[in-house]
């Protein structure tokens, strides 16, 4: 098994905007920039290490920004936190993009980081917003993933 186990011991509500603080840290071998995941889904990054503590910021916190694949065609789009697990993006408004379009990590394809919620296109706009929410609640986290280094 690649991943670490960490307990989630605050979620948000009880922490800054959008992280978590984990009950693993630099003497279990984490690092700056670790990658979490719930189940296969990119969640965040570690962003604050203690000890035996780590503070997550979670790609939905606001001003946070990653690169991310939409659509069929698998389009590249940066994508932005504006908090409370909801994350948007910009794309050209000649890409296909559907309602339920898995939004995936450009680094293996594999991970994702949610699906397509909602698609705005306005008449004078040459984009459209791409809204999507982490497909699980983090105000009830519980567990999270860390690959071991």
């Amino acid at each position: 098994e690649n991943m670490l186990s960490a307990r989630v011991l605050k979620r948000p509500g009880n922490s800054p905007y959008d992280t978590i603080l984990v009950d693993l840290g630099k003497d279990q071998g984490i690092t700056l920039g670790q990658k979490v995941y719930v189940s296969n889904l990119l969640v965040g990054s570690v962003t604050g290490l203690f000890d035996s503590e780590s503070i997550v910021t979670l790609y939905s916190a606001p001003g946070t920004q990653f690169t991310v694949l939409v659509g069929q065609e698998k389009h590249e789009a940066e994508a932005k936190g504006l908090g409370g697990g909801v994350m948007e993006l910009l794309v050209p408004k000649g890409d296909k993009v559907a309602k339920g379009d898995k939004i995936l990590s450009p680094e293996n394809g594999v991970h994702f980081f949610g699906r397509v919620e909602s698609v705005e296109v306005l008449p004078e706009d040459a984009f459209q917003r791409v809204l999507f929410r982490t497909p699980f609640n983090i105000y009830t986290l519980e567990t999270v993933f860390l690959n071991r280094n």
